[in-house]
């Protein structure tokens, strides 16, 4: 990888090409070494074919084709590394590699990168990275995590990043003699032809900068772009091999792989809704266009830049009201991709999945009903070329930033989560009972945040995807670990189920801080492919949970178990629901040991409609010192909740609510 990577081990000062084999001369260094079988990837199997279809693999991801755009205009290649052979050898690595270095196929597998930069003059080396580079492969090799030390950051470098990572570059030099900038982003994947086997590897992306460090600074302000094309790559993989790698904030296609003409003319306002609906037929229309105000740049002060929006070339900032003296998140969009009107932007992109009118108006009819589960929208300004939409911060972070946090997989995280995923569950219920379909449901949609009495809660965001239509065939929505797999046949599909089934692999991805699988389309994910073969249940019986020795089965609660098998059938028509109304016979989240096992809860505190269920059928149990004082008529409460309820008086104090399974 063009820096000395390869100084795991002992070498002359000569290049050398390393054999990899677990012989006499190369022990294994490590009890995770001497466990594995033969590793799935070798230069004994790695021939011109493989590297010619890795490289149009990365060309289709990175955009490097001729006539595409790519990431700061460059070409990347790719090679991966082997950590626990001696020296950490590149084992293989694309056509691009080759044109990049000037050496052929044959003189780059199995020989470590040592020698693309020993022949650089001792001046020209930059000696920090090179032991950064070093560092990082030993501790792969010994199975922990890395980052720069704090004293030896490069202003450049960006911040927060996992620990399986490494951004570089280091002078190297072709075989011809020139001299070329060599960047290389370093990611560990493991990777097995058997679940349970994973190995590590180093893979890493390469390309020249011709600006030095100045590039690799623009590199880092868009490693949010580059976090998703190295996604792409993991999804690539993933269909090649079982994977586990650290989780990453996934993005969904711009453009969906097929339009569905009932959805096309929902979201366009000229279809009829077959079932009845809460919320308005066509979601944008909740908002007035005339509600837009003129942005007053004096008015917000930018506090810090919280995500890149690249599907939309916009951002989220964090800002601060000087009006409210309140700190609010502020989604910027350009108005030439945003447009005027929904029915504009329709117009101009009419095979676009993610509608930003959509999410606008769906989130004004929720703050309108008081939905509690919903940011409050503060306002929607505009300039001539921008357009601002103004939602109140949640300093806690999403369920992506939940994920990462807390104790490891095991009983006590379960424990930890239990009151988040059951507060998801309650919201996406009461979504559905207004026949609000989400349609993207995902760690990176919803946030987690706190009420007034310290209850841990949730916010959902981003309904660009939502809809009032429950049914649609060839319409695949959301992000590739998250849809259903019904979404990619030729059947119709229930948008309620596809959402349950979203859940459940949120609640998955939380519990155990990994994927379940990288896509669920066949033919693209091998531990999907799996599961599908067998089940869920046996594949936590043999999978491990990343970095550990233990197997996920091992950290899961056997109610647990059930509740995920129930959520993540592959059959819709077995998949529990999410305790809807218009699905009473039907078993719901809310049947389970798991969501019922001494749970109680007190009454919402938010305004809720009467026609929406709190979750599961319930029944109040008053305060008795009360009941005999006259002060609640029992009557009057019994069976609310489930089916609907009267106007009701509202109680001195709030009763205690038990759910009756």
């Amino acid at each position: 990888m063009g820096s000395s990577c390869s100084t795991v081990g002992k070498f002359s000062t000569q290049p050398s090409r390393l054999v990899p084999s677990f012989s006499a001369q190369t022990a294994p260094r490590s009890p995770q070494q001497a466990t594995l079988k033969s590793p799935p990837i070798s230069p004994q199997n790695w021939n011109k074919e493989s590297a010619a279809k890795l490289q149009q693999a990365v060309d289709q991801i990175f955009g490097t084709r001729e006539g595409s755009s790519s990431l700061h205009n460059l070409e990347f290649s790719f090679s991966i590394a082997d950590p626990l052979l001696e020296g950490c050898p590149l084992i293989g690595c694309s056509t691009g590699f080759t044109k990049l270095c000037g050496y052929d196929l044959k003189d780059i597998v199995g020989r470590n990168c040592r020698f693309l930069v020993d022949p650089v003059p001792a001046e020209q080396v930059d000696k920090n990275m090179r032991r950064h580079s070093k560092d990082f492969c030993e501790a792969v090799r010994d199975s922990r995590g890395y980052s720069v030390p704090t004293n030896e950051r490069e202003q450049w470098m960006p911040a927060g990043r996992p620990t399986d990572e490494l951004f570089a570059m280091q002078r190297n030099v072709r075989k011809d003699g020139t001299f070329f900038n060599n960047l290389f982003y370093m990611k560990v994947f493991h990777l097995g032809t058997e679940v349970g086997t994973t190995r590590p590897y180093i893979v890493a992306l390469q390309s020249e900068l011709v600006g030095g460090k100045d590039d690799l600074a623009v590199l880092a302000v868009n490693v949010e772009q580059l976090d998703g094309n190295m996604l792409k790559l993991k999804k690539k993989l993933a269909s090649l091999f079982f994977m586990q790698i650290s989780m990453t904030r996934q993005l969904h296609s711009s453009f969906a792989h097929a339009t569905d003409e009932a959805y096309r003319s929902e979201a366009s306002g000229s279809s009829e809704l077959t079932v009845s609906s809460q919320a308005p037929k066509h979601l944008h229309s909740a908002f007035d266009l005339a509600e837009i105000k003129p942005w007053v740049d004096s008015r917000f002060t930018m506090v810090r830049k919280l995500a890149d929006a690249p599907r939309n070339a916009g951002k989220v900032d964090l800002m601060q009201d000087q009006k409210k003296d309140q700190l609010f998140a502020v989604k910027q969009m350009p108005n030439t991709w945003i447009k005027e009107s929904h029915e504009e932007f329709l117009r101009e992109r009419p095979d676009e999945t993610e509608l930003p009118w959509q999410d606008i108006g769906c989130t004004r009819y929720l703050n309108s009903v008081a939905f509690k589960y919903a940011c409050d929208l503060h306002g929607v300004y505009r300039t001539k070329n921008h357009t601002y939409v103004v939602s109140a911060f949640e300093p806690d972070g999403d369920l992506f930033c939940t994920s990462e946090r807390g104790s490891p997989p095991g009983p006590q995280r379960e424990e930890e989560i239990k009151p988040l995923i059951l507060e998801l569950f309650r919201a996406v219920q009461q979504l559905h009972d207004m026949q609000i379909a989400h349609r993207d449901i995902s760690l990176e949609n919803v946030l987690q945040t706190h009420e007034e009495s310290g209850a841990v809660t949730v916010k959902i965001i981003d309904f660009g995807m939502a809809s009032t239509k429950r049914t649609f065939r060839n319409c695949v929505r959301g992000k590739a670990s998250y849809q259903a797999p019904e979404m990619h046949t030729q059947s119709k599909y229930d948008a309620f189920s596809s959402d349950t089934f979203a859940v459940g692999v949120i609640v998955f991805m939380i519990l155990m801080k990994d994927y379940p699988w990288m896509s669920t389309k066949l033919g693209c994910c091998k531990c999907f492919e799996y599961i599908k073969k067998n089940n869920l249940r046996s594949f936590c019986e043999v999978r491990k949970v990343r970095g550990s020795e233990t197997k996920m089965s091992k950290c899961i609660s056997e109610p647990l178990m059930q509740l995920l098998e129930g959520m993540l059938k592959f059959n819709p028509d077995e998949r529990l629901t999410m305790g809807e109304k218009c699905s009473p016979n039907r078993r719901s989240v809310w049947d389970e040991p798991w969501t019922s096992l001494d749970f109680q809860e007190e009454q919402p505190k938010s305004p809720v409609s009467p026609s929406w269920p709190v979750g599961g059928k319930v029944k109040v149990k008053p305060n008795p010192n009360e009941a005999q004082q006259g002060q609640i008529d029992l009557d009057e409460f019994e069976g609310w909740g489930s089916e609907g309820s009267p106007n009701l008086p509202k109680p001195p104090r709030k009763p205690v609510m038990t759910r009756l399974w």
